[in-house]
């Protein structure tokens, strides 16, 4: 028989039973922030390494919680303003909430802890990342989805979200994102080659 992964007496209704004080120490892969909790990790989105947050808990399991951010009591140094308004609805980009420099080292200790993790190399010899010289505005290429009015997935990756520009997309691609009208009859290729938008 299939172990349910929800401990029986959890009840995510019970709102103020299930808010606890958690302190973000990591962002895992995915960019999920990563605390702890009566010695559980506790994975809680659009979270920041060096928030203090005030955690709802929507799943437990025997080795971790998942939640979501309820109150933010401290933001962490390293936390901005997101330039996109599609942000914590788009399922393309989890890091906007952090300070560009700041993504550089946690996705270079990601990088690193797969290496000793999966690897057992107890010191990866790994180079600093090279940052891009635009945080936004260089993706070439983006992949839009019908039929019906064009859109990226949502969070669920399933969902459909309208959108009618994309920060981290090129000029030229969201010239063609704003000139669009509803209507696509499947997904649609929008990519860059040679200065030139070209669709498939």
């Amino acid at each position: 028989m299939k172990k349910q992964e929800n401990a029986p007496h959890f009840n995510p209704q019970n709102d103020s039973a299930q808010q606890h004080v958690v302190e973000i120490t990591d962002v895992a892969f995915g960019g999920d922030g990563v605390g702890r909790h009566d010695g559980l990790v506790v994975f809680v989105p659009f979270s920041a390494p060096g928030d203090t947050v005030k955690a709802r808990i929507l799943k437990r399991t025997a080795r971790f919680l998942r939640g979501e951010i309820a109150e933010i009591l401290s933001p962490s140094e390293s936390r901005v303003a997101p330039p996109c308004r599609y942000f914590m609805k788009c399922g393309g980009c989890r890091y906007q909430h952090i300070g560009y420099p700041a993504q550089l080292s946690i996705k270079q200790k990601q990088l690193s802890d797969l290496f000793q993790r999966i690897g057992r190399i107890a010191q990866p010899p790994i180079r600093p990342i090279t940052p891009s010289p635009d945080a936004f505005g260089y993706r070439n290429r983006i992949v839009l989805h019908g039929p019906g009015t064009p859109g990226f997935l949502g969070l669920d990756h399933v969902t459909k979200l309208p959108v009618e520009s994309c920060p981290i997309a090129c000029k030229a691609i969201n010239r063609e994102l704003a000139a669009l009208l509803p209507g696509l009859d499947s997904d649609l290729l929008i990519r860059l080659e040679n200065n030139l938008a070209l669709f498939r």
